[in-house]
């Protein structure tokens, strides 16, 4: 009588146990759900900022300069499909640098971490396109890839050139004019710019003399 009671007292204690265990799991059961869901979510938000970002997106073999994976903005911006696109290496897309250069060039990134660089691009139509280059290393999976962000700079580069080309039209037109040409600050007399011929005319050899010492403000009070 004795041991059956001993041994009742001990399936009690092993059922116990057993339904303890099952709450465990079961906890464990629910944490993983949430870790899971939690994981989906984060994936979900990266695929929609991947898929629409308005810069291309690349993940790149950084042993053979291959695509691995690209956003719609990464191949629509130099004009080939998907399927063209996943054909191909940055080698067959860069113009600035041999395909040597380019192996090196993701080395150096792969060792240092990141890096920022413009370069040239050929699209499908063998239009050249300027290109700002964002690239970082980072790890997919324990694989080191070289990860890119690709944004078309043409038309800033196109505006930027025709504000040069004009700066530089207006800075030959000012310096070789006939007449005395300058700007000052109005407060007090700062020459901002002169020409030539203004610096001649305050009776001095070059542009630079003129800056640094003639005050207009007080020739003028002076005259």
């Amino acid at each position: 009588m004795h041991n059956l009671s001993k041994e009742h007292q001990e399936l009690i204690k092993e059922n116990a146990l057993l339904k303890q265990r099952i709450r465990d799991l079961e906890k464990s059961e629910a944490k993983l759900k949430r870790v899971e869901k939690t994981l989906q979510e984060t994936e979900m938000r990266y695929r929609l900022l991947f898929e629409h970002s308005p810069d291309g997106i690349l993940i790149i073999d950084s042993a053979t300069a291959g695509l691995l994976e690209f956003n719609e903005a990464a191949h629509r911006q130099l004009g080939y499909s998907r399927e063209e696109f996943a054909n191909l290496s940055i080698s067959d897309l860069e113009v600035t640098e041999t395909p040597r250069e380019t192996q090196s060039h993701i080395a150096d990134v792969m060792q240092e971490g990141r890096a920022d660089f413009d370069t040239l691009q050929r699209n499908r139509q063998g239009k050249i396109r300027n290109v700002h280059v964002t690239a970082q290393y980072t790890e997919i999976l324990g694989n080191p890839v070289y990860h890119c962000v690709w944004r078309d700079i043409t038309e800033r580069k196109e505006i930027e050139d025709k504000l040069r080309t004009q700066e530089e039209k207006y800075r030959a037109l000012f310096n070789n004019a006939r007449v005395a040409l300058f700007r000052t600050r109005i407060h007090d007399g700062t020459l901002l710019e002169v020409n030539k011929r203004y610096a001649e005319k305050a009776g001095y050899s070059n542009v630079e003399e003129c800056m640094a010492e003639f005050n207009a403000a007080s020739a003028w009070a002076d005259s």
